[in-house]
């Protein structure tokens, strides 16, 4: 008796079924790293450059600011001092500090010992652009160091935070250390130096403060730990590190704090196991992000977020976290803002933090515990965060962790530039740990519950982002792997096509 045939379909079938998901697995992968595809919504030209160092995007105090009354670009070049000629009318910032010569610096042959060939400051160029009528970027001033651009939301007064060191004090003149700041108060024709600084009290160097303003005027900054000054924390009574101008820096306030607003490392070693290693990086207080929000004349809030991070005994990494965030509600009373007892939320930290002009107060929290952050809006009537969903990742729908280069608040639109990277799974790789990282541009318009990806670099592609209208700005490729001259942008608001 014959023996029928087994058929080879189911096998066939596996095969290709394996053969189809590998191809599948592979291609999120690729999408991902490679940053192929993403929604062009409305695109638009908003520029273009004579130079392409006009547009030399760094990871910090670059990109594009867009006023009511102009729009600026602000470029550098990195370990490389321009020598290209100035345009005429572009301002040479630093005669206005030295006039005509440069800091002093140790001599020459003092580079060759390690320890200044190690701390020496790399030469470092900015261009600061404004786009005129005829739709180019024209250069105003340069810069030979690093300069944040910084416009009063009127977009009367430009100030330029930079690394310049003052020149040596006289005996006339009180030393003061803050780095020079520059300001122009009629749109980038003349500038100022700032001999008895801005917000000095802040930080001593100048550009790397991040100044908040609410209003044409007011002013709100946060004053970060220096290095050995961990255990000044707030206490009742003392600094708390917030300041407060009403009048663009002329005049500062200290708000005092009305209790401790920090918790130490030894008040959450509890939460661990016995036997964790907390290594050297935490210092007493752990990582401290602040962020102020006044949602009012008279009213504001103040968010201190604290994390601490651990690992296993003789493991090689710190990768659990314990957080604790700190709410203080601030009132203004008879002129000066006085600070309510602080609220203390352990669980998750307040990575970023803001408020539109309609109210809505957005932030992205890192949770304990969880790999992406979540973003989530502050429910006042329920004294709360109520999370929308967690950040978007290029490797979706493969399981990811992702990390923030950039997050904005828009009127209706949010704007997240993520960093992300995929655990290769153990059989895929036997030897050792693996993984793969991606940078991607997305945008949300139900406020985080879903979010479409963009075709934008995700590493220094956006220039910059208008809350009010929705658009975002961005170039294509670096000065150094593009000649692409013009500025580009999106519109993002609801009604433009995905």
């Amino acid at each position: 008796m014959l023996r029928p045939k087994r058929s080879r379909w189911p096998l066939a079938s596996a095969v290709l079924l394996l053969l189809a998901a590998a191809a599948v697995y592979q291609g999120i992968l690729l999408r991902a790293k490679l940053e192929i595809g993403g929604a062009e919504p409305q695109p638009a030209v908003t520029g273009r450059v004579q130079n392409l160092h006009q547009r030399a995007m760094q990871q910090y105090c670059t990109g594009l600011v867009r006023t009511p009354r102009n729009t600026w670009l602000v470029g550098r070049l990195e370990d490389a001092h321009d020598i290209t000629p100035q345009p005429e009318g572009s301002v040479q910032l630093d005669t206005l500090v030295y006039g005509g010569k440069r800091a002093a610096q140790a001599p020459p042959e003092d580079w060759g010992t390690p320890w200044n060939a190690w701390h020496r400051k790399p030469e470092q160029t900015t261009y600061v652009s404004r786009l005129a009528e005829d739709g180019i970027f024209h250069e105003v001033a340069r810069l030979n160091g690093t300069g944040c651009l910084l416009a009063t939301p009127d977009g009367s007064t430009l100030y330029l935070l930079t690394d310049l060191e003052r020149p040596q004090a006289s005996e006339a003149k009180p030393a003061l250390e803050q780095t020079a700041v520059l300001r122009s108060d009629d749109q980038g024709q003349s500038w100022q130096w700032l001999e008895s600084g801005w917000l000095p009290q802040v930080n001593w160097q100048a550009w790397s403060m991040r100044p908040q303003f609410h209003g044409d005027r007011e002013v709100w900054a946060w004053r970060d730990f220096e290095f050995g000054e961990e255990q000044a924390a707030p206490t009742q009574g003392s600094p708390s590190g917030l300041f407060y101008s009403p009048d663009l820096g002329r005049t500062v306030e200290s708000v005092a704090a009305s209790a401790p607003l920090l918790k130490t490392l030894d008040d959450l070693r509890g939460k661990a196991p016995a036997d964790a290693d907390w290594g050297d990086s935490n210092g007493r207080h752990g990582r401290i992000r602040a962020h102020v929000v006044q949602n009012g004349p008279d009213q504001a809030v103040l968010w201190i977020s604290q994390t601490f991070m651990y690992g296993a005994p003789g493991g090689p990494h710190l990768d659990t976290s314990i957080s604790v965030s700190t709410r203080a509600e601030l009132r203004r009373s008879a002129g000066r803002w006085d600070m309510a007892l602080p609220e203390h939320m352990e669980g998750f930290a307040v990575t970023e933090l803001q408020a539109n002009s309609a109210g809505r107060t957005i932030a992205v929290l890192q949770r304990d515990g969880q790999p992406l952050p979540q973003v989530a809006e502050w429910n006042g009537t329920g004294r709360t965060w109520v999370d929308h969903g967690p950040l978007p990742s290029p490797f979706h729908p493969l399981a990811s962790s992702s990390g923030l280069r950039d997050f904005r608040v828009g009127d209706k639109v949010l704007l997240a530039n993520t960093m992300s990277s995929y655990q290769v799974p153990r059989w895929l790789s036997p030897v050792r740990d693996s993984s793969i990282s991606a940078n991607a541009v997305f945008y949300s318009s139900d406020w985080g519950a879903s979010w479409h990806k963009l075709a934008i670099d995700g590493y220094l592609g956006v220039l910059g982002f208008e809350p009010s209208t929705g658009r975002v700005h961005w170039a294509q490729g670096n000065w150094y792997n593009s000649r692409d001259l013009q500025i580009h942008s999106y519109d993002l608001e609801p009604g433009g096509k995905p």
